[in-house]
């Protein structure tokens, strides 16, 4: 390995840390992330700086906890005045990238700020312009250091495919008013709307955002190679968040054979705050009301009423982590067959974990469990 090593950093988002089949976790099959744990270093004792996105997410672009950076909870918006990874790495002569899912500032402004139109001040009023798609034809970054910018918004299930990954779809043929019908309408990020069904996405795997990322995480690595560049790559994968839908055959090919529907033990919430217990049963917490979300943004974990159909909302998370396995063998044979996997660090983790019904919770976020 040379002295400036490419680096491929791949990440999941909300992927709990026993979903590898190495751990005999019952449905999983990860023969691809097994031998990478097996023939490099496997991190069994490693916890995320916090439980929700950007908080974590800042976090490995700063080396800094979030009471430092000040990224706490889904509605922080900060200026970043501070380095960053793709930042340090760009000063040493790397040619740095991120394909996929940014989410360092919260949703309902990254595209704008992405485009570099909205500042952290939560009462600016961004450019609209940067929704217009010509405008994502053309534009490729920068972007907070990262010199190559390929982004979407949303997750599997997104009604109104966006961004980057809208053009890839309209210059692969696909139809998207009709994928917006197939999708249904309403809902919430947690579930999807009526008119979806739980569990299985309703579209072919061709046109799902994996296969996007793929598509441009590769042509990106073909051409740095080609440059003899070093490279840092950020491959930013969005399952397997919520809603939890996926396509077939990683839906239909689960084996739900001894796997854990959301196992309550008996005393569960004892010695606990109150407020657990409270928030399990109804949603809300001891004072019965939920907490501000100015103070925590709005993804504390949720109750189990919230799900309707627990099984196949599992059978689809752990569907997604399989056909994530799948991608990530792709990625790394394309190296392969370039010859630069030796010369390149791999690095893979998650943002964040999901409670998956385990101690009667959903999603992620408060309160404090593994």
């Amino acid at each position: 390995m040379s002295e400036r090593p490419n680096i491929l950093f791949i990440t999941t988002d909300q992927q709990r840390w026993d979903c590898l089949s190495l751990y005999d976790t019952p449905g999983l099959h990860t023969p691809e992330l097994d031998r990478l744990a097996s023939e490099g270093l496997c991190f069994e004792n490693a916890y995320c700086s916090s439980p929700l996105c950007i908080p974590s997410r800042v976090s490995m672009m700063s080396g800094q906890y979030p009471s430092r950076h000040g990224a706490h909870h889904l509605r922080s918006r900060i200026d970043f005045d501070f380095p960053t990874l793709p930042g340090i790495l760009t000063t040493q002569g790397y040619h740095t990238a991120i394909i996929g899912k940014t989410h360092f500032v919260p949703r309902e402004v990254e595209a704008a700020h992405v485009a570099g139109v909205e500042r952290p001040d939560p009462l600016s009023q961004p450019d609209r312009e940067y929704g217009d798609q010509a405008f994502w034809r053309s534009f490729d970054g920068p972007y907070l250091g990262f010199d190559h910018v390929r982004q979407m918004f949303g997750h599997s299930s997104e009604r109104k495919p966006s961004e980057h990954y809208r053009v890839w779809l309209e210059d692969q043929g696909w139809d998207l008013a009709e994928m917006d019908s197939l999708h249904g309408k309403g809902g919430s990020s947690l579930w999807p709307a009526e008119g979806r069904s739980a569990g299985l996405w309703p579209l072919p795997e061709d046109a799902h955002q994996n296969a996007w990322m793929n598509d441009e995480a590769e042509r990106n690595i073909r051409k740095q190679h080609g440059s003899g560049k070093p490279w840092f790559c950020w491959v930013s994968y969005q399952d397997p968040h919520s809603p939890y839908v996926c396509p077939d055959p990683y839906y239909s090919d689960v084996d739900m054979t001894g796997v854990d529907l959301g196992s309550i033990a008996d005393g569960e919430y004892d010695g606990k705050p109150a407020w657990y217990k409270g928030l399990h049963e109804t949603g809300a917490y001891d004072d019965g009301k939920p907490k501000p979300r100015e103070r925590f943004g709005p993804a504390t974990a949720h109750h189990h009423k919230r799900v309707a159909k627990p099984k196949e909302a599992i059978q689809a998370y752990i569907g997604m982590c399989n056909m994530l396995d799948a991608y990530i063998g792709r990625l790394l044979n394309t190296l392969r067959s370039m010859g630069a996997l030796e010369n390149t660090i791999v690095v893979f983790t998650s943002d964040h974990g999901d409670y998956l019904g385990q101690h009667g919770f959903w999603s992620k976020g408060l309160p404090a469990y593994d």
